[in-house]
């Protein structure tokens, strides 16, 4: 197939930032992309008599590895499979990447790169992208050193279902590994599913969901990415966020912004982010409930110009600010800070009091004698009577009584 034809039919589907790089590393220069135009096809069935073997666009290692040296396009009626231990090499230097656009399989099988960098291009990576009406279900995969920084679309694993038409199916990622790539990403997907998989050693964020609708990501580990540990932006909504280990991120451990609504962060273990653990900016309706969020190098969860937020039962330890900071809330709004502990951060709970707080039940026992920091200082007096937070307390904005509250879920524009 043309490979002006694939990076026509990529541009249409995840847009052309990037694809400067990806031409150039094509080795040689204008050879065709290998495709899968109709129906399935199982790696495990090529055989050195296939075409494209003999043609030293794919070789078969004696251990039946298998290397691809073109790209390879799975069109929208085909499917293609991996399984049963197939270890499917991309080569950097020839430029080499899956493009999915109809349906992937990856079962008990891996992807990888492998190989010099390009000369042409020395920062292209291969990746693997579903893309348009694409999906793709994986169970037990591995994914190794995928991926570069040019788009966040050929940032390794990603997922990016824009446009008109819907996806044939709901994208399924489980009990796999990615290893040394770029990011995980999930784009415009409704009903993916994100389930016990190891993400470590990104060199960008470990997981990010973009314009997501009711995405599930439970029970993964997501270690020393170089940047946020994962990302809910750009209007993503129903984020399930749940049970996740979020280990050494480079910046920040939770990052939701970007008007995301309807999240729900629950049962997450965050720790050792290098700056803040938990950040909500410019979003709405967001549940941040039984977290443990210790030794952050900045706050434990900020609230940032967000509404409807609650935060309930969480275990905020050990981080190197405050750890809990309200910062611009929009007049009008409410946040709930209910039955959380508080031990040991510099200051217990910290901002300003521009919305009205609602403590309930939180214990600051542990916290003491930094129980309050910044404007909140001036009105919390009745926690330090009452540090193990038997009594309700409510702080009011400046100036008095709040304005009525937003509508349900509204985002605020604004830095």
């Amino acid at each position: 197939m043309d490979i002006r034809l694939v990076m026509a039919a990529m541009a249409q589907r995840v847009g052309a930032n990037g694809q400067l790089g990806l031409v150039r590393a094509q080795q040689p220069e204008n050879a065709p992309a290998l495709a899968v135009v109709g129906g399935p096809f199982d790696m495990s069935s090529l055989s050195s008599d296939h075409e494209a073997v003999r043609a030293g666009q794919i070789t078969i290692a004696h251990d039946g590895a298998v290397t691809l040296h073109r790209p390879l396009v799975i069109w929208e009626s085909a499917e293609l499979l991996v399984s049963g231990g197939v270890d499917l090499a991309l080569d950097r230097a020839s430029g080499a990447f899956l493009l999915n656009l109809g349906g992937l399989t990856v079962s008990d099988a891996g992807v990888s790169a492998i190989g010099d960098a390009s000369q042409s291009s020395p920062a292209f990576r291969p990746f693997v992208l579903t893309a348009g009406v694409g999906a793709v279900q994986v169970v037990k995969g591995r994914f190794e050193g995928l991926g570069y920084a040019d788009s966040a679309a050929f940032g390794g694993f990603a997922v990016v279902n824009r446009g008109i038409f819907p996806a044939i199916g709901e994208s399924r990622v489980e009990e796999s590994d990615f290893d040394d790539l770029s990011s995980v990403l999930f784009e415009g997907s409704r009903g993916a599913t994100f389930r016990k998989n190891w993400v470590r050693d990104t060199r960008g964020a470990g997981l990010i969901l973009k314009q997501t609708i009711e995405t599930e990501v439970s029970g993964n580990r997501v270690q020393t990415s170089a940047l946020h540990g994962i990302r809910i932006s750009s209007g993503a909504t129903g984020a399930r966020v749940r049970g996740n280990r979020i280990e050494d991120a480079g910046k920040i451990g939770i990052f939701v912004d970007g008007a995301s609504r309807n999240v729900d962060l629950e049962g997450n273990r965050v720790s050792g982010a290098k700056g803040d653990g938990i950040l909500v900016k410019r979003s709405g309706c967001i549940r941040v409930r039984g977290n443990s969020v210790r030794t952050s190098g900045g706050n434990g969860i900020v609230i940032h110009r967000s509404t409807s937020v609650a935060l309930n039962g969480n275990a905020i330890e050990r981080n190197r600010r405050a750890g809990i900071l309200l910062r611009n809330q929009p007049a009008g709004a409410e946040t709930s800070v209910t039955e959380n502990i508080l031990a040991a951060n510099t200051s217990g709970i910290s901002g300003e009091a521009s919305a009205r707080i609602r403590l309930i039940g939180n214990d600051f026992s542990e916290q003491f004698p930094r129980l309050v920091a910044g404007d909140l200082a001036l009105g919390a007096h009745g926690l330090f009577a009452d540090p193990a937070g038997q009594l309700p307390i409510v702080l009011e904005p400046a100036g008095g009584k709040p304005s009525a509250p937003p509508p349900p879920c509204p985002i605020i524009e604004g830095a």
